[in-house]
């Protein structure tokens, strides 16, 4: 089979509310947006890369790069209530280049690696789509909805059958945020990445942070450098 072609997507906006100027804020003394940057280079499964920012810092980072291309986000698709898949698709409406596949790696979930973006190639060649995913923290079937008045009540029959003891209890997953997979031609038609066959890679619990809070990012400098660290010797 010919190899696909493949068209990368990193965005990466200027503002953030709850922590400012996160994606060029520094993690192991690099910039956040730089180690999915480096991921997806390392990975070599990408035909075009493109960062889609609004930031000029962003830019001037990758300028030098000539296995980079820089998309300049629209005003439209940069603020706080734009959704990144918005942004992409009318990034790939004005594209004059279709490409077999689209994907897209967030920064802000900077543990994901090459080898996990080049799992998650191979295994389009047996579906249509494919998402990074990590389990869920405690099991969903134990979730509560907050009401009114500090009101709550269950979402599911777990709680009301007391089926409460999660060793029990079948495990569910969520995309990580790591990369999301594609066929180019249904996210044009459907407006998401969830399509056909979908397959996932699972990421380990140690490599899953999702950058959105000062706290996020003392976390993932922690696990950051532990995985630097050599295997203690036994």
């Amino acid at each position: 089979m010919s190899r696909l072609s493949i068209l990368g997507i990193i965005p990466a906006r200027a503002g953030s509310t709850r922590l400012k100027n996160k994606n060029i804020r520094p993690l192991l003394g690099k910039p956040l947006v730089m180690h999915t940057i480096d991921a997806v280079l390392e990975s070599d499964c990408m035909t075009d890369i493109l960062v889609s920012t609004d930031s000029d810092p962003i830019k001037e980072m990758v300028a030098g790069n000539s296995k980079i291309q820089v998309h300049d986000r629209p005003a439209g698709f940069a603020t706080e209530r734009a959704t990144v898949v918005s942004a992409i698709l009318d990034l790939m409406k004005g594209s004059e280049k279709k490409y077999d596949v689209i994907t897209y790696f967030l920064p802000t979930c900077p543990l994901r690696n090459a080898a996990d973006i080049k799992l998650g190639v191979e295994r389009l060649g047996e579906a249509d789509s494919v998402i990074s995913t990590c389990f869920y923290d405690a099991p969903i079937q134990l979730a509560m909805i907050q009401g009114e008045n500090g009101s709550v009540y269950p979402m599911f029959d777990n709680l009301r059958g007391g089926l409460t003891n999660s060793k029990f209890i079948q495990k569910h997953v969520k995309p990580s945020g790591g990369f999301y997979m594609s066929g180019w031609e249904d996210v044009l038609q459907s407006g998401h990445f969830f399509n056909g066959k979908i397959k996932e890679v699972l990421l380990p619990k140690e490599r899953v942070v999702d950058v959105d809070t000062a706290e996020d990012m003392i976390v993932a400098e922690q696990i950051a450098k532990r995985l630097q660290q050599p295997e203690a010797e036994a």
